[in-house]
């Protein structure tokens, strides 16, 4: 569904950041799973527990867009507030918006470790030595790798994101998961992903 999953950056927004890197699709469909689920949960409950987003919306694509649509320019600032307690964010205290961004990173781990061929751009970035150390100091993030524990660097490229992020200033908002193919991946997935929105918006909450 498209409603409310943007692909591109608005200054005047801050959306929940949902992004993966997949070689067979694995990732791709939990992401966008997960970008579908956002919103329907605002709303869900009753009374004083009825949920009520923090985030406006979501962005979901693949890692590899970050430059090109200039997540990495949000990402530098923190994010903008609700104008005149308007914004679509809304906090647990009226209309108080986030005070970090919210990134959730979904990516496999390809070869001999490598990254997928669409998280690749974003992994050198993440690694390179002239990156800003504090380049995710606004970010709080969740990370979760999928792998297969019958090859050796299993989800490398995971462990190295959420590694990455920490060093380069981000607030680890929810434990770096990893799921195994070999076991079934949903062992892990399924409880990981019912518990990431709650980790997340209360890291990102004023």
């Amino acid at each position: 569904p498209k409603r409310k999953i943007r692909r591109s950056f608005d200054p005047t927004m801050a959306p929940l950041y949902i992004l993966y890197g997949s070689a067979t699709g694995n990732s791709e469909h939990i992401a966008k799973d997960l970008a579908s689920k956002y919103p329907e949960r605002s709303g869900s409950g009753s009374g004083s527990t009825r949920k009520k987003n923090l985030f406006d919306g979501v962005v979901c694509s693949c890692l590899d867009q970050f430059k090109k649509k200039k997540y990495d320019v949000a990402w530098k600032e923190a994010p903008p507030s609700p104008e005149g307690g308007g914004g679509g964010g809304g906090g647990s205290e009226g209309s108080e918006g986030p005070i970090k961004h919210g990134l959730i990173i979904v990516t496999s781990t390809t070869g001999n470790g490598d990254a997928p061929e669409n998280a690749s751009r974003f992994v050198r970035f993440v690694k390179r030595k002239t990156t800003p150390r504090d380049a995710f100091s606004q970010v709080s993030f969740a990370v979760l790798g999928l792998g297969d524990t019958n090859y050796d660097q299993f989800c490398a490229v995971g462990k190295a994101v959420d590694k990455k992020l920490a060093e380069l200033g981000g607030t680890r908002a929810y434990d770096l998961g990893c799921a195994d193919e070999a076991t079934g991946l949903e062992d892990v997935v399924e409880p990981w992903t019912e518990g990431v929105f709650d980790a997340i918006e209360r890291a990102c909450r004023p």
